[in-house]
């Protein structure tokens, strides 16, 4: 929830928390002050490289091929890993853009998320990222790392040290929409004490067993500091206790910040796991083409089983008779490719590539035959018979010419964020489903000005949705950064020829 996105050339904070976390996760220290990398030697630097933007994250290093971090820092909005070539980490550096002179920079191998975490609530916000061989350096004084890991809580008295490059600021959360910071440039530190306010400040967002509770007025972590280490006896002995998750505001008078708790059994289990890394995605089923390789038909790219998958893209290619192959329809969530008279004498296949925390795998089908054109008709005899009665005829229709009907399985809403699974019935004769299209409208109060006077009033605003494919057909849809109101949301599934659902299947919820 402290996440922090930074334009490459004009830099700007999103908060990716429900209402009531209201926030951040990626924060950056408010009311601590400028330490060397020498001074925490076990800080790692965490950016993800996806211009225009960079996502700034904190991590600590375990060992020399390891850096812990928070589970939301490796993963995109809609729950999918990075890909692993946008992971940027470093360690021995005091600033962040770019990493200081003589700082070590090591290339992501894998990434790994605790397997209970929880996007909507920010519990068991942890993961592991594994860097390729030999990874850092830990020889030298400037790169160390963490001296171990708490296997129980510190007393709430306890000095804990959090570090990071984030906001500087501290703000209430009725001050969100008004932030307008930019990370520090200089690696921070500062001391904050455990607090007991977060059972009563978050409710039934805070969970005890995951997340720990720690901050007070005017010192924080914030937007930019996700991911990055939560020390008690620091510099001497450095013990990790927490990661920087989540909180709303930063440095609230109300809201202490949210730590993952690294002392809870499963997560520090998972923390020190030298086989943490997750095994890849694997076909358990191989891909198929299915369908008539003729003009005017449509081929399906049956995706096979899954293992390890929490994501699948197809994309359609011809393979040439000198070799190689030319792409026919490139990566996406569509299924089905309508064969043209460009393919005739050309086999086609699909590749699907899948991903998951393990990394990301494609499989190419076995090609179909090549493309054939129908037989000519024979030619009709000048002298025709007489025509027998026809028999009336049993056969179903071959032609696709009914539209899919998308029905909404499932429906979890926090205070900002809506998750909806969604299955597509395409009756037969099918050309195969190919994706959804989905809007939500929120309907809220506010105020409005009339001749010269605010009233409460009512308006609305609608967005579109972009669909994850989490089966042959079945969706995801994440509604995130949702206003306090009633939100409706229409979905209509989409088949292979074009034909779309004619009356949207209609939700209602509403957050407070």
């Amino acid at each position: 929830m402290r996440r922090c996105v930074t334009a490459l050339v004009l830099l700007s904070a999103l908060a990716l928390v429900p209402q009531a976390v209201a926030a951040n996760a990626d924060r950056s220290i408010v009311g601590g002050g400028t330490i060397p990398a020498t001074g925490v030697p076990y800080q790692a630097l965490v950016r993800v490289l996806d211009p225009p933007y960079v996502y700034l994250c904190g991590g600590t290093i375990r060992d020399a091929r390891h850096v812990i971090t928070a589970a939301h820092c490796v993963l995109k909005e809609d729950g999918t890993p990075w890909e692993l070539a946008k992971f940027a980490v470093s360690a021995g550096t005091d600033t962040w853009k770019p990493p200081a002179d003589g700082a070590q920079n090591a290339t992501v191998a894998a990434v790994a998320t605790h397997p209970g975490y929880d996007p909507a609530k920010y519990w068991y916000d942890a993961a592991v990222i594994t860097l390729q061989a030999p990874g850092f350096d830990l020889s030298g004084p400037g790169v160390r790392a963490v001296g171990a890991l708490a296997v129980s809580d510190p007393p709430l008295a306890t000095a804990l040290q959090v570090s990071g490059w984030g906001w500087t600021q501290a703000y209430e959360p009725a001050q969100e929409s008004s932030q307008n910071q930019t990370p520090s440039n200089l690696l921070k530190a500062a001391t904050i004490t455990r607090s007991s306010a977060c059972p009563s400040a978050y409710g039934t967002f805070f969970d005890a067993t995951s997340q720990l509770c720690a901050g007070q007025p005017g010192t924080d972590a914030c937007h930019g500091d996700s991911g990055g280490p939560l020390i008690s006896g620091a510099p001497s002995a450095p013990v990790l206790v927490g990661i920087v998750s989540a909180g709303a505001g930063c440095a609230s008078s109300t809201y202490p910040g949210l730590y993952t708790r690294v002392a809870e059994p499963s997560i520090r289990a998972f923390l020190l796991d030298p086989t943490v890394v997750p095994d890849p995605p694997a076909a358990t089923r191989a891909p198929a083409v299915l369908g008539n390789p003729v003009p005017g038909e449509v081929l399906t790219c049956d995706p096979g089983d899954w293992s390890g998958a929490t994501a699948l893209e197809f994309r359609f290619l011809a393979m040439n008779p000198t070799g190689g192959t030319t792409q026919l329809r490139s990566w996406g969530i569509s299924t089905t490719f309508l064969v043209s008279n460009a393919q005739v004498g050309l086999p086609i296949t699909c590749e699907v590539r899948a991903s998951g925390p393990g990394g990301q795998v494609t499989v190419t089908a076995t090609p179909s035959a090549a493309v054939t054109t129908p037989a000519p008709a024979a030619p009709v005899p000048t002298t025709l018979p007489p025509a027998a009665a026809p028999e009336p005829s049993t056969d179903a229709p071959t032609a696709d010419t009914q539209a899919p009907h998308a029905r909404v399985r499932t429906v979890r809403c926090t205070r900002r964020t809506c998750v909806l699974d969604v299955t597509v019935d395409d009756p037969a004769p099918s050309s195969g489903v190919t994706g959804v299209v989905a809007k939500v409208t929120t309907s809220y109060r506010t105020t409005c000005r009339s001749k010269g006077r605010r009233r409460p009033c009512t308006k609305k605003v609608t967005h579109v949705l972009r669909s994850q494919t989490t089966g042959r057909a079945s969706f995801r849809l994440v509604a995130s950064k949702l206003r306090k109101g009633t939100h409706t949301f229409r979905v209509q599934g989409v088949d292979g020829v074009g034909h779309r659902q004619p009356k949207a299947t209609s939700v209602k919820r509403r957050t407070r």
